[in-house]
């Protein structure tokens, strides 16, 4: 096999299997499975592994280089464990080999995705990916279909990104006012109970100087609160803020930077203020979750007051 292959491999600061963010050439992702094939299932020393490869190579179907890219390919998408010197594959690759190289190629181009997260996956539309994607999955309606769910999974763990880093800044300015105020004790009493459970119906807990806590319900975004905020809100923190309508309040975080976790807190608003924007059950079924759109003016700055 003729060097070419080599030539077209990434420079430094991409894995050595990628020929573009994300993404291994269809020589690599091949080169990948007659590595996998070496391997024994109960998994195969690196050294035994490797003259195989040699062995291999020396068949003139793909250079010895190109199955250790390959083989850096199959751990770093997770489908061979590395382990004190061993190589490990998993069922899922046992499965692949038995199954069509077609397929096995999209399954490799997934995980690679998943695991590698490139910019341009979230960053332009399904049909302005690199080329050499569809060289890999060669059928377009698979091709959408992966890249409509690849795109899907990285929004909703984006949106937990953005509703943790909320939290902390909120859980954050609770403490800061209590401590600023001499009650340190309280600061420290400041919780994210959303950490320890998701239904409690709200987020973090704060205590006042006196009388109830406060329960806030935290809503991130990364986008500039204009005249209106659409918010997504659940049956059960409308149903928790009903019941503990002095208490309870929706607050509004802006995340300005992902990477330094840093942000600011738009404003809250109290439970009675979305009575009239919530849905309304009827004899066909009732509501569970609903996106409401809550006018900019409902909103008080900051946090509700420690002290009442």
């Amino acid at each position: 096999m003729s060097s070419s292959h080599i030539s077209t491999m990434p420079s430094a600061e991409l894995p050595i299997w990628a020929i573009t963010p994300g993404l291994p050439s269809p020589y690599i992702a091949r080169a990948a499975l007659h590595a996998a094939a070496v391997l024994d299932q109960r998994g195969s020393r690196v050294s035994d592994a490797r003259e195989s490869y040699w062995h291999r190579a020396t068949g003139g179907l793909f250079q010895e280089t190109d199955l250790r890219r390959g083989e850096r390919l199959l751990i770093d998408c997770g489908l061979v464990k590395e382990q004190e010197g061993v190589l490990v594959p998993t069922a899922e690759l046992k499965e692949l080999l038995d199954g069509t190289v077609e397929h096995a190629l999209e399954v490799v181009t997934a995980r690679t995705l998943i695991q590698t997260e490139p910019k341009w996956l979230t960053s332009t539309a399904p049909t302005e990916v690199p080329e050499v994607l569809q060289t890999l999955i060669p059928d377009p309606l698979q091709r959408e279909e992966l890249l409509l769910a690849l795109g899907r999974r990285f929004d909703d763990t984006r949106q937990r990104l953005l509703g943790g880093i909320g939290e902390e800044i909120v859980a954050a300015e609770a403490r800061r006012e209590l401590e600023l105020l001499g009650y340190l004790e309280l600061a420290r009493a400041v919780r994210r109970v959303s950490l320890e459970s998701d239904q409690l119906g709200y987020d973090v807990s704060a205590p006042r100087v006196s009388g109830n806590r406060r329960l806030l319900e935290v809503k991130a975004t990364a986008v500039e609160p204009s005249r209106t905020l659409n918010v997504h809100i659940s049956r059960n923190e409308a149903t928790v803020g009903s019941r503990f309508p002095n208490h309870w309040a929706l607050v509004i975080c802006r995340v300005t930077n992902l990477d330094t976790a840093s942000g600011e807190i738009f404003g809250w608003c109290s439970r009675t203020s979305l009575d009239a924007l919530l849905p309304q059950d009827t004899t066909a079924g009732h509501w569970e979750e609903a996106l409401i759109e809550i006018p900019a003016e409902a909103f008080t700055p900051g946090l509700p007051r420690a002290v009442e």
